[in-house]
């Protein structure tokens, strides 16, 4: 079976939402770095007391007040500052739009590979149950030598896997395999008794209640 390419970039609708997210990150740095270096151009000004004096000054001789240069750096910080706040927000619409993107199209990737991994799952649930009987086995060897007095620990090593013995019912095998049969990766009449019993089972549906018939009279009947 050839390999299926799950990589979201397969389709070109995703790789379209990411490149313009990029896109607009890469505006917003770059917009980010101007606001800086005005606020640095601010900073290096005369201070605000020393600003008022020359204006003043200049207002008493009847001179006209050109644009200060902090005029200039203000009107560029409030512009640089809008557009940061809209591209701040164009880039959060952005981002829920690959995010929509990539739903979709991990959904059509998701049911393309679940064929796949369902028969993963019961090839899992198959070797479990296979591992579960040998263990099984190997108890079994052991308890009735026990139950016979046989002092058998200089012969015999116990070699068991813990949560693997299905006749306990909730080990960690067995927690695995109803899973498995919950979900219908297997059938659960593969299950041991043991174990299927405590498959939770699926609540009937009741059947709806019936109307009642209406007597003609009822029917007719209307209010004054």
């Amino acid at each position: 079976m050839s390999k299926i390419n799950t990589q979201l970039t397969r389709d070109p609708r995703f790789v379209e939402a990411q490149a313009k997210l990029t896109e607009l990150k890469t505006d917003l740095n770059e917009l980010e770095r101007q606001r800086d270096e005005v606020n640095a151009g601010l900073l290096r000004l005369p201070s605000q007391r020393d600003l008022i004096q020359s204006e003043a000054s200049l207002l008493l001789d009847g001179k006209s007040q050109a644009a200060t240069t902090r005029d200039t750096l203000m009107r560029s910080l409030a512009q640089l500052s809008h557009r940061i706040s809209v591209l701040r927000e164009a880039i959060e619409i952005q981002k829920g739009r690959v995010l929509q993107v990539r739903a979709e199209v991990s959904k059509v990737i998701a049911a393309e590979v679940e064929p796949a991994h369902r028969e993963a799952v019961a090839s899992i649930a198959r070797a479990v149950l296979n591992l579960a009987e040998a263990v099984q086995l190997e108890h079994e060897i052991r308890e009735d030598l026990a139950l016979n007095d046989v002092m058998y620990s200089a012969t015999l090593r116990p070699m068991t896997i813990g949560g693997f013995l299905l006749e306990e019912g909730q080990g960690r095998a067995a927690r695995f395999l109803l899973e498995a049969a919950e979900h219908g990766y297997i059938d659960p009449k593969m299950l041991p008794a043991s174990v299927r019993k405590w498959i939770p089972t699926k609540p009937s549906a009741k059947p709806a209640a019936s109307r009642r018939e209406r007597t003609p009279k009822e029917e007719d009947w209307t209010p004054a």
